[in-house]
């Protein structure tokens, strides 16, 4: 029973992605295979790890966090160089972290052509990726959505959560 029913989805969940991979090439001036390389397959394993496999919800999650990620990265990697340029009371302490200029010790390099060991901020994505995707499947399979189910149940009992 499982195999009459598993088949056919597959089958058309397959012609359908067919349907929108001819689609997005002939909407495409040119087709070039190397949009899709190894990291937009992490940001699929990540999507579902961390957002939860098995519900619709878990990979609305998963997408909205995975496409979310870069761009508080990137602005907490520029916050992070301002705070060592500046006097702050934390400027001492992301000195060690953030590399902003040429001679610069840091782990993070904020410049654009930043290549090799100070990580641009883009690398910081990939790490930060495939560290969620241990640590969810490590704590949390269920993912994101598994974090929502344990607190909306924790939140319907409250008074008397034992």
């Amino acid at each position: 029973p499982e195999f009459r029913a598993k088949t056919p989805a597959f089958a058309i969940s397959s012609f359908y992605a067919g349907v929108a991979g001819a689609l997005l090439a002939s909407f495409s001036i040119q087709f070039n295979p190397e949009a899709w390389d190894l990291l937009l397959s992490v940001e699929f394993l990540a999507i579902l790890l961390i957002g939860g496999m098995g519900r619709v919800s878990g990979a609305l999650a998963g997408t909205f966090f995975v496409i979310l990620t870069p761009h508080f990265v990137e602005r907490f990697a520029h916050w992070m160089g301002d705070q060592a340029e500046g006097e702050g009371l934390m400027s001492g302490f992301w000195d060690g972290f953030v590399s902003i200029g040429s001679g610069d010790f840091g782990f993070v390099s904020v410049s654009q052509t930043a290549l090799g060991f100070p990580l641009p901020v883009a690398a910081l994505d990939e790490i930060i990726y495939g560290a969620l995707i241990i640590v969810f499947l490590l704590f949390e399979p269920l993912g994101l959505y598994g974090i929502w189910v344990k607190v909306r149940n924790y939140w319907k009992g409250w008074p008397f959560s034992y």
